[in-house]
C-alpha cells in the first residue's frame, strides 16, 4: 500500500535532544542521503579511451520548506537563528514520516528564510536548512 506525506514532521533542535515541530507547514521539500561528486581520473594509460571515475565526497544538500505563517514560536526559532549570525555551532534537524516510515537527523543551519505577505491569499514563508555533514535515516 502507498503512503502520502501527510502528517510528515519537520522539527529543529540546539542540542539535539529537545526537538519542536516547525508549526504551520504545508510543504517539506526532498530529503536527501546524499549526492557523491564524480572524481575524474582519467589519465594516458585509461583503457580504451574511455573516462575513469571514483566517487568523490558526498553533499547532503539542502531541505527547502514552506507553510502559513502565524509567527508561532517554532517560526521565529527560525528567525533567531538566522539573526545570531555566523557561527560554528551547527543545529539539528529532524524530519519524521507518518505512520512510522522512519526517521532522517542531520547537522546544519538555517540558511535563509522569506516572508510573503500576499494581497489576496495566506501570508506564507519559506526557507532552507543547509545540511552539513552525513545525515542519518533509521527506518523501523
Amino acid at each position: 500500500m502507498a503512503n502520502i506525506g501527510y502528517g510528515t514532521l519537520l522539527q529543529h533542535s540546539t542540542d539535539g535532544a529537545s526537538y519542536t515541530t516547525i508549526a504551520k507547514l504545508d510543504s517539506i521539500g526532498a530529503i536527501s542521503i546524499g549526492d557523491a561528486d564524480d572524481v575524474d581520473v582519467t589519465n594516458h594509460d585509461s583503457a580504451n579511451g574511455h573516462r575513469e571515475f571514483i566517487r568523490g565526497l558526498v553533499d547532503a544538500g539542502e531541505i527547502p520548506f514552506a507553510g502559513n505563517w502565524e509567527a508561532a514560536a517554532s517560526q521565529q526559532t527560525v528567525v533567531t537563528r538566522l539573526q545570531t549570525g555566523p557561527t560554528s555551532t551547527l543545529d539539528y534537524l529532524k524530519v519524521v514520516f507518518p505512520n512510522s516510515l522512519g526517521t532522517w537527523i542531520a547537522r546544519g543551519y538555517f540558511k535563509s528564510m522569506e516572508i510573503d505577505p500576499q494581497f489576496d491569499d495566506k501570508i506564507q514563508f519559506s526557507g532552507v536548512y543547509k545540511v552539513s555533514g552525513k545525515p542519518t535515516f533509521s527506518v523501523p
